[in-house]
């Protein structure tokens, strides 16, 4: 049975496959067929602008949400840390859930339509659901935690894994069972890798600043040796790296660890926004691509940035990457997004692939013109088809 034809005055199939005065017709909520046509073919036209795949955001903590505009991000990493698990210690449990709906409905309302979220089961998986966001739910752990949580059945467009919080946190035989249960499971698996120079620090010499963080916490990490690895070569010797682990950061990596990363086929993610507020620098987005580890990219927490836009992120990665163009950026937050989450079904409009689908207001001449205007304009309007 025919399905409803969408028209507009651009259909971005996938980033690299525009076409002008494009139809989307759309039967049993996927894509049926892409192609040229017009109003008078009985489709329903939305204006001069872009039929586009939804966004993803590869890379979010809703469970922060509540600390928006709380802390001080000019007093480095470590004292983030440390306002932010004394924030969240004492934040009600009904504003930590309110938050996260809140900041879910803004993300979906910007054309997210699916995620990877990072944290406790709820209240993101809830925020998620509601909003009717697909993607994944990571349960993450951390410190010296001796068993996998149990994974909730999938709903509604959501699936749940496990993440490793970061090297430096979470102890290396968990970290190694956690990876090991996510590939039992053929599951993504999520790790913090490379983000800071305390990382690094701690890793490389077992001492520093963080060491005397964590000890302040109470956890012990003396048997987290061997030192003298950075996090990348740690990651690696636990055997965390393959097709099916997204490292989220990659801040502090050098070159020979962006080999490592690209021989094991590892998926890459980018919060630039976030990078720049809590470290004052930015990801290597371009060495990495050299090396084909072609990134998603993600927004992080509301703790670290104004907003979960992906439409924002990509407009500070056009603004602070010139070379990159615009349709390799929108691949960012498309088709990267789906391969690195393990949902390669979306992220793209071509036929048979879920109709999650957005129309962003604008007028170009051409598609590169389109891509341009999406990457870089602010206030661009999205309706949600």
């Amino acid at each position: 049975m025919k399905g409803r034809v969408h028209h507009a005055g651009w259909v971005m199939v996938e980033p690299a496959t525009w076409i002008e005065n494009g139809i989307v017709e759309v039967a049993d909520g996927r894509v049926a067929a892409t192609g040229r046509g017009t109003v008078g073919t009985g489709a329903v036209d939305h204006g001069p602008g872009v039929i586009m795949p939804a966004l993803g955001n590869a890379h979010t903590h809703l469970s922060l949400s509540c600390l928006k505009g709380r802390i001080d991000l000019s007093q480095g990493f470590i004292s983030w840390v440390r306002d932010l698990i004394r924030l969240r210690e004492v934040t009600p449990g009904t504003e930590t859930d309110s938050a996260a709906m809140a900041a879910a409905a803004a993300m979906k309302a910007s054309g997210v339509g699916f995620a990877a979220e990072v944290g406790p089961l709820e209240p993101g998986a809830g925020a998620m659901h509601e909003n009717r966001i697909a993607g994944a739910v990571f349960l993450e752990c951390l410190g010296h935690r001796s068993d996998c949580p149990p994974l909730p059945d999938n709903v509604g467009g959501l699936f749940f894994s496990w993440a490793g919080h970061a090297p430096h946190t979470t102890a290396p035989e968990l970290l190694a069972e956690l990876k090991a249960a996510t590939n039992r499971a053929g599951k993504p698996f999520s790790i913090h890798l490379a983000e800071s120079e305390a990382e690094v620090e701690f890793l490389s010499t077992g001492k520093g600043e963080w060491l005397r963080f964590m000890e302040g916490r109470g956890i012990d990490c003396s048997h987290w040796g061997p030192w003298g690895q950075r996090p990348v070569e740690r990651a690696y010797r636990l055997g965390l790296l393959d097709p099916r682990t997204i490292a989220v950061h990659l801040l502090e990596v050098q070159p020979h660890e962006m080999d490592i990363l690209a021989r094991t086929g590892a998926r890459v993610c980018v919060c630039p926004r976030s990078n720049l507020a809590l470290h004052g620098k930015l990801p290597p987005i371009e060495a990495l691509m050299e090396r084909g580890l072609n990134p998603a990219i993600g927004t992080d927490s509301l703790a670290s940035v104004p907003g979960l836009s992906i439409f924002d992120e990509m407009r500070f990665i056009a603004l602070h990457y010139p070379n990159l163009r615009p349709e390799t950026i929108m691949g960012f937050a498309t088709t990267n997004a789906a391969l690195a989450m393990g949902t390669p079904e979306l992220g793209s409009l071509k036929p048979g692939r879920p109709a999650r689908m957005i129309y962003v207001d604008l007028e170009a001449g051409t598609g590169s013109m389109a891509a341009e205007k999406l990457v870089s304009e602010k206030g661009l309007e999205v309706r949600w088809l």
